[in-house]
């Protein structure tokens, strides 16, 4: 089967909500293309700072450190790995599913968010699967992280077996009444 996107070469994956298969480079561009929308709409990054990306070895750091260096090229900003250094703002290797689960938790236990304004989530808008697809794709090293929430984890994963976007909306569900950010 050829790829939904270019019709060129043979499609590897099938990612919701996109109505076809995708090749390995159409792939990568979707889910680069998805990061910059959310850094670019959320302002997250500004020209010549300095962005700090916290790496646990895991293939959400080897995506976001990836990533970052890509975005940092263009807004001519300097990029440093590791958990110590002075800067303006720090990624942490967070995605979507890691997001939802946290919300959830918070929204069962009454928990409030802590407000740490340097912190950005820059694979927020990228699910587990997508993001292990991506550094497997790059060939990159990691270990594979585990779930933030086991229990919220099985029960957000079989609920998306029947809704597939459901991710996906409760994430602008919870950015719109300011839980996420």
């Amino acid at each position: 089967m050829k790829c939904f996107k270019c019709s060129k070469e043979k499609s590897t994956f099938r990612i919701d909500p996109f109505p076809g298969p995708l090749c390995n480079s159409c792939f990568v561009k979707l889910i680069e293309k998805r990061v910059r929308k959310d850094i670019r709409i959320n302002k997250r990054f500004k020209p010549n700072s300095v962005i700090r990306v916290v790496d646990d070895g895991s293939e959400n750091a080897a995506v976001s450190i990836f990533l970052t260096k890509k975005i940092a090229k263009v807004i001519r900003s300097k990029v440093i790995v590791g958990d110590k250094g002075e800067c303006d703002i720090v990624v942490v290797p967070w995605n979507l599913d890691q997001e939802i689960q946290l919300q959830l938790e918070r929204m069962f236990t009454s928990t409030k968010s802590e407000d740490n304004t340097k912190e950005v989530k820059l694979l927020k808008t990228v699910s587990q699967k997508e993001v292990t697809m991506f550094a497997n794709i790059k060939d990159f090293k990691f270990k594979e992280s585990k779930p933030y929430n086991k229990d919220i984890t099985d029960f957000i994963n079989q609920f998306e077996d029947n809704h597939p976007e459901i991710k996906f909306s409760l994430l602008k569900s919870f950015e719109k009444i300011g839980l996420s950010k």
